[in-house]
């Protein structure tokens, strides 16, 4: 009977004690649960604490300055492009199979000497397209700026969708050049300006044998000739690009709205896969100065 008691005795203390475990237990669960809870805290007060520095900073760094509002505005504008221009309408058709007849676009001016261009050329043989964009410093006929768009680079999509690929770039360069968009008539010469008349053309031609039997003799060397009155002076002596140049046309030339200085027009029509094609330059010429 007393083994029983002690036994009974023994299983209501241990039973006793059970809640008094469980609850240990659960406190212990409580205090780390609260512990996780303040980490976890801690580590969400440190990162707004992080985010909120750095937007402090970038908000500090992107005040709408009038020089950021320029950028920001150059950035989101559309890219429209200027109207194409037959740089050869005023010349006669060539007596040879030609065919290559590339399309102009004037992108505009600056104030200081520059023009910028694209021309847009199918190629021969292979097929497809070339665009070249060229920005041009007129005082020294260099370009400052060139970009060549290749459609077959692009599964030869068209002119506009090549353009529009590349706007980025075209709008920074024209941004960065001071080009400006002003409507300029393509003009033939002989035209008068300021009760001066002035004409140009190609002189001191010189020749050689066609050894590819495609021409009776090909063009080796040329100049071109701008005449102001009674004077005159030399802008281009040039050799022409191709080998088989067999003639060089004047085409024609744009005025700069802001200057007293023209973008003059030359071409060389060359022989390229079966026919020829009109290869397109662009000279600068101060209207003003260097007649003799």
């Amino acid at each position: 009977m007393k083994f029983k008691f002690g036994f009974l005795g023994f299983l209501i203390i241990f039973m006793l004690m059970l809640p008094s475990c469980g609850g240990r237990k659960t406190r212990d669960n409580n205090t780390q649960f609260q512990d996780n809870a303040f980490e976890k805290h801690d580590v969400y007060e440190e990162k707004n604490i992080i985010e909120n520095e750095l937007r402090d900073s970038l908000e500090s760094k992107t005040i709408d300055t009038v020089e950021n509002v320029s950028i920001i505005e150059e950035t989101i504008k559309e890219l429209i492009l200027p109207p194409h221009i037959n740089l050869f309408q005023f010349n006669r058709k060539s007596m040879s199979p030609s065919y290559g007849y590339p399309e102009a676009r004037i992108w505009g001016w600056s104030k200081n000497g520059k023009a910028a261009y694209s021309i847009e050329s199918a190629i021969d043989g292979r097929g497809g397209r070339i665009i070249n964009f060229t920005i041009l410093n007129l005082i020294t006929d260099e370009a400052v700026y060139e970009l060549e768009i290749d459609s077959f680079n692009f599964d030869d999509i068209d002119n506009e969708a090549l353009y529009n690929i590349f706007k980025m770039e075209i709008l920074e360069a024209l941004n960065e050049h001071g080009i400006t968009y002003e409507k300029t008539p393509f003009i033939s010469f002989p035209f008068k300006r300021n009760n001066i008349e002035y004409n140009a053309r190609i002189v001191d031609i010189e020749y050689k044998n066609d050894e590819y039997g495609f021409f009776d003799k090909v063009v080796s060397g040329y100049k071109v000739s701008v005449s102001a009155n009674s004077g005159r002076k030399i802008i281009d002596n040039s050799v022409p690009g191709s080998s088989v140049t067999g003639f060089v046309y004047v085409c024609g030339c744009f005025i700069s709205p802001f200057e007293n200085r023209a973008l003059v027009v030359t071409a060389e029509e060359a022989w390229v896969f079966e026919g020829t094609e009109l290869f397109y330059k662009f000279i600068g010429c101060h209207l003003g100065v260097g007649f003799n």
